[in-house]
Parts: structure tokens; sequence; C-alpha cells
């Protein structure tokens, strides 16, 4: 087995057993959530897992609304760690075009411009 075979393998145990606790968890706003939330993501574009895909898909619907505004999200805290969640809209614009995360990247946009 190669390396990357046997890294690709513990990555994906290492995501179920993640996503087993996430799939109940209430997604917040905040670094540690957007960064697992993006991990795993990432990990269902490289392995062709629309599973992982669809469980970050499902979690930044619930917090994301039809406006692109950020439940639970303080511009007003100007906290560059409640930027970070946001990288994960990039990738959920670009596959499914959908308008309000282009509106939430610019919030949050105009938030590190201030």
């Amino acid at each position: 087995m190669h390396n990357n075979e046997h890294a690709g393998r513990i990555a994906d145990r290492m995501a179920r057993s993640v996503m087993g606790r996430y799939e109940q968890k209430e997604f917040r706003w905040h670094y540690e959530d957007g960064l697992i939330l993006q991990s795993i993501y990432k990990l269902g574009q490289r392995h062709g897992r629309q599973d992982y895909r669809d469980l970050a898909h499902r979690k930044m619907d619930a917090i994301i609304r039809g406006d692109g505004s950020i439940a639970n999200y303080r511009e007003e805290d100007y906290n560059l760690d409640q930027v970070n969640p946001g990288k994960l809209l990039f990738d959920l614009y670009q596959d499914t075009g959908g308008d309000k995360y282009r509106q939430a990247l610019e919030r949050l946009r105009e938030q590190l411009r201030n």
C-alpha cells in the first residue's frame, strides 16, 4: 500500500468519526467548526465523497440566510477568527452558484475592509 493510500484511509476514518458527531451538532460560526467543515468538504472533493460535501453544505445552509447574512455573526466584534469559516463559502459558491454565498462573502470582505 502506498503512503498516499494509507493516509487517505486514515483521513477517511477520521472524517467519518467527526461527521458522526457533527451530524447531530448545531453548527456555530466560529473558527473550529469552520475549520472542521472546510476540511471535511475538501476531503470530499479530493476523494469523490459527495456525502462529505453534503454535510458541510447542510451545516452552512443552516446558518447562511437567503440574503447572505450569517446567523450569530457579529460584525461589530471585529474578530478575524470569525472570518475563517467564510473560506468554505468560496467552494460552495463555485459549486452551486448560490447567490447567498456570494452575498455572505461580500459581507465578510466588507468586514475585512473596516
